[in-house]
């Protein structure tokens, strides 16, 4: 159980999602007994065991299926031979509980005051933060967190690619041309939410040079 303890503590420094599956009850014979864990991860199992064959397959796929989701635990009662085709006429019941799964990926380009600020406020949520900027001494100011990721770049468009493709973007570095910079890239690209800060006459003229580049309204 410590061994079992220590792994889903690296697993959840590391932000890796994965599922504990525990049988937490059975009737008639099974191929393993009640309290067997196992640990699964989006590659597969991961440690442990609730039995191998077919009782664990159907564990994994149902966990596998279930990250992508916004569920933090799962019950199942499964019957072995109706159920999942199994000789042995027992029941199992599973509970799967969930870990850094459908995590809130939050990428800010620019670590200024306002950046101070948010990610001070964003650390108390459940979400993984990136910070990107070309400012060592600013990137340095913030808080040490495993949620935080600090990431120094030569030029802002540089840090696009060191983010996840979920991210929900916002532009707050320290000038128009910067964040003019990130918006033409970014635009053409499938991120959830894409946002600035500035004020109203930023934004009209933002909006007015993507215009400028044939960038379509909707998209601004």
């Amino acid at each position: 159980m410590i061994n079992m303890l220590k792994i889903q503590e690296e697993l959840q420094n590391n932000n890796t999602p994965f599922c504990v599956i525990t049988i937490v009850d059975a009737r008639g014979s099974l191929p393993q007994v009640v309290g067997a864990k196992c640990i699964i991860t989006q590659e597969g199992i991961y440690h442990g065991t609730i039995g191998g064959g077919k009782l664990e397959a159907y564990g994994i796929r149902t966990a596998q299926e279930t990250f992508s989701k916004n569920i933090k635990t799962l019950f199942k009662k499964i019957n072995l031979q109706k159920d999942i085709g199994m000789s042995c006429g027992g029941e199992a019941s599973l509970f799967f509980e969930f870990y850094n799964a459908n995590n809130w990926n939050i990428a800010i380009f620019g670590a200024g005051h306002i950046s101070q600020a948010l990610i001070r406020v964003l650390l108390d949520l459940d979400c993984k933060i990136f910070c990107i900027d070309n400012r060592k001494e600013w990137l340095d100011k913030l808080p040490q967190s495993e949620k935080l990721t600090k990431q120094f770049v030569t030029e802002y468009t540089d840090g696009i690619k060191l983010i996840p493709a979920d991210c929900y973007f916002l532009s707050i570095t320290k000038g128009h041309a910067d964040d003019l910079s990130l918006m033409k890239k970014v635009l053409l690209m499938s991120f959830p939410f894409i946002g600035g800060i500035g004020s109203k006459a930023k934004s009209i003229r933002i909006k007015k040079e993507l215009k400028d580049l044939n960038y379509k309204q909707e998209d601004i």
